[in-house]
């Protein structure tokens, strides 16, 4: 089963404190409508609970932060500042170790382990819960990326992710760039994503995300399989340039 927290691995809050903030930023709201404000406070609360407890920090200690600010006499006079807050820990609770999702964010030992060398994760049965699956898909992102920059750049990684379609349609811009960043500077750190999808426009079109563009732009190989001829026919007709009559036919 798998089981994150946020705080475990962190060595240094300075450089993964905002890293922290945005991913229970997305945790709280997968559509990305939490704005400066929110965040602002929210980057308080992580550093609040880190020098807390450290490692040992919990989306509890965070909710408990901002419980414990929505009822200081610094906000009193401030409803804007008041009613953020107030979203924060309605959204958060649902993470905390009793909240619906808490078994999966509060644990001392997390699945994803530094010293593992090769890792398989099966996020199907998370399908029925799409708030739980950005969460956990966020995290899973988040950590890579953390790898691919902490490990020493002679040790190759590869980072391959099937049905790539879930990964590359979230809607939140925060995620959005998170995975464009990482599709950019992966091979400055020996590291490769591989992202298997079942048609071209997932990646390539208008209806492509930013992260999706990103993804095919920054590919030096791209591998096409046999593709429906009615769907690829339309790709044709919007994109007439993309492949010669040849590569046509073969696909």
């Amino acid at each position: 089963t798998l089981r994150f927290n946020p705080f475990a691995n962190i060595t240094d809050i300075d450089k993964s404190a905002e890293r922290i903030r945005d991913q229970l930023s997305v945790m709280a709201s997968p559509n990305g409508n939490l704005d400066e404000v929110h965040e602002g406070l929210l980057l308080q609360a992580v550093r609040a609970a880190w020098l807390s407890k450290a490692n040992r920090a919990r989306i509890d200690d965070v909710v408990d932060f901002l419980e414990s600010a929505r009822n200081s006499e610094k906000y009193a006079e401030s409803p804007t500042i008041l009613s953020r807050l107030d979203e924060m820990i309605v959204l958060l609770n649902q993470y905390t170790a009793g909240g619906t999702y808490g078994a999966y964010f509060n644990s001392d030992e997390p699945s994803l382990r530094d010293d593992a060398r090769m890792v398989v994760l099966e996020l199907g049965g998370l399908e029925d819960r799409p708030s739980l699956l950005v969460a956990v898909m966020f995290s899973l992102i988040i950590y890579i990326e953390n790898r691919m920059y902490r490990t020493p750049r002679n040790l190759k990684k590869l980072n391959v992710i099937d049905e790539g379609w879930r990964l590359l349609d979230f809607k939140n811009r925060k995620v959005g760039d998170f995975i464009e960043k990482g599709y950019r500077t992966a091979r400055r750190h020996t590291g490769a994503y591989i992202t298997i999808t079942q048609n071209i426009v997932d990646f390539d079109s208008d209806k492509a995300s930013s992260a999706a563009r990103a993804a095919w732009g920054n590919s030096s190989y791209k591998i096409i399989l046999k593709q429906s001829a009615k769907e690829f026919a339309k790709y044709n007709q919007l994109y007439p340039d993309q492949f010669p009559q040849m590569q046509r036919d073969m696909i």
